[in-house]
């Protein structure tokens, strides 16, 4: 049972993530948040990892979903 709930809560994870592709979005950062749009998905064995463009010269990679808002 438990099994097939942490297969359910992954794909649902992954789904959202791969849905998040680009959209625009914050990410919070101490105080204040940052704006970009997420370019790129990597899943890894801690869940999905964003890469986002914030305008900058270069994208800010492993941003967890969490740390999105």
């Amino acid at each position: 049972m438990n099994e097939k709930l942490d297969s359910l809560l992954a794909f649902g994870t992954v789904e959202q993530a791969t849905s998040l592709i680009g959209k625009p979005v914050e990410i919070r950062s101490g105080t204040s948040n940052q704006p970009g749009i997420v370019k790129a998905v990597e899943y890894t064995e801690n869940g999905p990892s964003l890469t986002v463009d914030t305008g900058s010269s270069e994208y800010l990679k492993g941003i967890s979903i969490s740390d999105i808002t």
